[in-house]
């Protein structure tokens, strides 16, 4: 009796040989290998039919059976993502492959904040930055199931901070950046005070202001491409 078997599982071949009378003995051949017994466990590590002789012997004579059975593929793949900052909703496709003779029946996602979903790709935004992992099981019609790992990191946002003091007219009226960041470093100032924003230090000034409200908008960007804006309206006397 031989059963189908998933790649890299055990499978259980089972002689049933019978004589009316006296001992009898059934030798294995699969391959170049020869193993003795009844009953035999066989693991093999590539898909495909697996040719089996099952020799049954007494004293004086010898009966050889020739069978198959088929070692049935592991869906294999990876994970496509990338990491995201904090609030970004992020993207994760499978790239699976398997055996022709195969066809995949279920893919199930399980990520380590506790969300779980279905399907070939997912969509989800993590609450927190930090680094999470995610687990993509797969599992083919005919029960062989694989695991495939994958390690995201959501970087944290920078808190944009701008401060000013009011001046008098035609003094230069100066906005001063700064911020904090959870992990990494602030990389980017980028300023406009109606002009549009363009890169530049961690402070600005609008030079010989002439009386009146003025605002200017900040965007704070960390090391890893993460933002914050903010805006900041100081009033020259």
């Amino acid at each position: 009796i031989l059963n189908d078997a998933c790649e890299l599982d055990t499978a259980v071949l089972i002689g049933t040989s019978t004589i009316s009378s006296g001992p009898l003995s059934q030798i294995w051949h699969i391959g170049a290998n020869t193993i003795s017994g009844d009953t035999i466990k066989w693991a093999e590590s590539a898909s495909g039919f697996i040719l089996v002789q099952l020799e049954a012997s007494n004293s004086k004579c010898t009966h050889t059976i020739t069978d198959s059975f088929y070692v049935h593929d592991i869906p294999r793949g990876s994970i496509s993502g990338s990491d995201v900052c904090l609030n970004i909703v992020n993207t994760f496709k499978s790239i699976l492959s398997i055996d022709k003779l195969d066809t995949i029946s279920s893919l199930s996602w399980k990520l380590s904040d506790g969300s779980s979903y279905s399907g070939d790709s997912i969509k989800h935004q993590f609450l927190a930055a930090g680094n999470f992992s995610i687990e993509l099981i797969t599992t083919s019609k005919f029960g062989c199931i694989d695991t495939i790992r994958y390690n995201t990191v959501v970087n944290p946002n920078p808190v944009a901070l701008v401060s000013s003091v009011d001046v008098c007219e035609n003094e230069d009226l100066w906005f001063i950046g700064s911020g904090s960041i959870g992990n990494g470093s602030i990389s980017s100032y980028y300023w406009d005070t109606g002009n549009g924003f363009k890169k530049g230090l961690d402070s600005i000034s609008i030079p010989q202001a002439k009386n009146g409200f003025f605002t200017a908008d900040l965007i704070l960007e960390s090391d890893q491409g993460c933002r914050d804006t903010i805006s900041k309206t100081a009033y020259v006397h």
